[in-house]
């Protein structure tokens, strides 16, 4: 059973709290916190890339998740309402906001194997974790904890947010990345994504674009 929360909208999104892992193509596991410029990260296809910068990134500050438990779940994965997962809809995944889930959904896990699985969602809570973090790959996907997330949050449409984000891409690929190697302290996403995210809410670009954002609705567990 679930119950309707209405949290309120954050300003940004939060996307991952610093004590989320990743695993490593030598098959090591890291904090998002720790991850350097150069590290090759599992993706959502099974394969490794090379993370490309954080899009935005605070080592401090206390954001607020959704502490999400699976039946395979070692440890559980703690994603902000609004950013994109990945439901695991046989050869079509379906990303939804992290909001939207509810328990019995089925997530897209990795096991260390490398086999790819349905695994079913059996609570969600609201928590809160230090620190946030918003890797980007060049496949726009990552693997947290084991489940397969987007690397974007705010609007519903991830094909949409991936084929935008080849702009920012291409900036990295001329003049670098921003936070990787530094302090991974930007706040605020970058002004070239913030006039993205304000065009992409004018209501003529909205509807042409099939994209809706995040309302402040969860779907949390009764049973804690």
């Amino acid at each position: 059973m679930s119950k309707v929360c209405q949290t309120q909208i954050p300003k940004q999104a939060a996307c991952f709290p610093g004590s989320g892992q990743v695993i490593l193509s030598n098959g090591s596991k890291k904090s998002l916190s720790d991850i350097q410029y150069g590290d090759r990260v599992l993706v959502g296809d099974g394969t490794f890339e090379e993370v490309l910068d954080f899009i935005h990134a605070n080592r401090d500050q206390e954001s607020q998740y959704l502490r999400i438990e699976t039946q395979k779940s070692m440890e559980p994965l703690l994603i902000s309402a609004n950013h994109l997962i990945f439901l695991f809809k046989n050869k079509n995944d379906e990303a939804i906001f992290a909001g939207n889930l509810h328990v019995g959904d089925h997530l897209k896990r990795i096991l260390d194997n490398g086999q790819t699985i349905a695994d079913e969602i059996v609570d969600i809570q609201l928590t809160t974790s230090i620190g946030y973090y918003a890797p980007l790959t060049p496949s726009g996907t990552i693997v947290v904890n084991g489940i397969v997330a987007s690397n974007y949050a705010v609007v519903s449409n991830h094909r949409l947010a991936h084929q935008t984000m080849s702009v920012y891409r291409l900036w990295i690929r001329i003049f670098g990345p921003i936070l990787l190697g530094e302090k991974h302290e930007q706040e605020n996403i970058h002004w070239l994504l913030q006039g993205m995210e304000n065009l992409a809410h004018f209501p003529i670009v909205e509807k042409l674009a099939d994209n809706t954002f995040f309302d402040g609705t969860t779907h949390l567990s009764t049973l804690k």
